[in-house]
């Protein structure tokens, strides 16, 4: 449910993922295909949501990383200035925190079984998570996914942020953090 009062709009740059949103949401929600390192869309926000994608904080057993679908540091400092440029003074940025990096195994339905494997690669000494995704049924792999994401420790990623114009408003372990555009 949509609380009618609120202007959504939903930004990603895969094609597929935008006709299923608008097919569930029809005409609620304002969609657009482009990538946040390069947004551009004329309009002023109280609030931008990331909720994996471009980017989510990742907690591992020793500590809080930033993760994201964009591979290049100088790319990830271009998404958060273009947030940045499309939020109100005081308007909000808020990015959630996962627990999905780390092992399990979930028993499904009809014996399905989904196992997550997380790994840590050192490549060209930049760091990336490695979350291997597979599905089982009767020990027979039925189908697999790798997920890539570029690791940033937090206290890059607050840098990064505060250089765009954000600073620390408000962290819910293992839920969210949010921060406060100052200019």
């Amino acid at each position: 449910q949509i609380e009618p009062a609120y202007k959504i709009t939903g930004i990603d740059t895969s094609e597929p993922l935008l006709e299923e949103a608008q097919k569930r949401l029809g005409k609620k929600v304002d969609l657009y295909s482009q990538s946040v390192s390069e947004l551009d869309i004329g309009k002023k926000f109280d609030a931008a949501y990331s909720r994996g994608g471009a980017w989510t904080f990742l907690n591992s057993e020793s500590e809080i990383m930033l993760g994201s679908h964009i591979f290049s540091s100088e790319d990830i400092q271009k998404s958060f200035n273009c947030v940045a440029k499309h939020l109100q003074p005081g308007g909000l940025l808020i990015i959630s925190c996962s627990n999905a990096y780390g092992n399990s195994l979930v028993e499904l339905d009809n014996g399905i079984v989904h196992k997550k494997i997380a790994t840590t690669e050192l490549i060209e000494n930049e760091r990336y998570a490695i979350l291997n995704y597979l599905f089982y049924q009767n020990e027979k792999l039925l189908t697999q996914e790798t997920v890539k994401l570029k690791l940033l420790s937090y206290q890059t990623c607050k840098m990064m942020l505060e250089k765009a114009g954000f600073i620390e408003k408000d962290i819910n372990q293992g839920k969210y953090y949010t921060y406060l555009k100052t200019t």
